[in-house]
């Protein structure tokens, strides 16, 4: 998400807690903050991904900055445990002040993100090939390893199996494990 998008959920969530009349849960924010973006004819960008977790992300930050503060715990009626709530630190004359965010444009939705850089690009084809081969020989070996291993435990099991017929048969199943 870029700067204008988390400045226009920061004024959102602001102007949403100055017109509340009631502390509000990050859920309940994001919800309203949704329905007065939707109300606005907001496009659908401004709201995609606004869900409790980035609301409550916004409302630590709006909270360092003393704009909000935490009232008193609500029982959250989906999750049957209580929540923090969050309301508006300032005053009402201050709360007027506080008006609805135009929404970001929608090119400034994301941000594009920059190619990670491909160790592999500066290298020759011979030396691409001999990384692969290499690679290949590694993975080989291991699963030739793995084999042995299974082969060994199934000798192993079979002999333990064979140990267990004679102790039968000399009647000791009653002192074995």
């Amino acid at each position: 998400m870029n700067e204008n998008m988390r400045t226009y959920r920061r004024e959102l969530a602001l102007y949403a807690l100055a017109n509340s009349t009631e502390p509000m849960m990050s859920a309940e924010l994001a919800e309203f903050m949704c329905t007065l973006a939707e109300g606005e004819e907001h496009a659908a960008h401004c709201t995609q991904g606004l869900d409790a977790a980035a609301v409550a992300g916004v409302l630590k930050r709006l909270e360092n900055e003393g704009l909000v503060v935490q009232g008193e715990p609500k029982r959250d009626k989906r999750a049957g445990v209580p929540r923090p709530s969050w309301r508006y630190a300032l005053g009402p004359a201050e709360a007027k002040r506080v008006t609805l965010p135009e929404p970001p444009p929608r090119g400034s939705r994301t941000a594009t993100p920059e190619p990670a850089p491909n160790p592999y690009d500066d290298l020759s084809k011979p030396q691409l090939y001999a990384l692969l081969e290499a690679g290949d020989a590694a993975l080989l070996e291991l699963a030739r390893a793995q084999q042995e291993s299974l082969q060994t435990l199934q000798r192993t099991a079979d002999v333990c199996s064979r140990i267990r017929q004679r102790l039968v048969a000399a009647g000791l199943e009653d002192r074995l494990p």
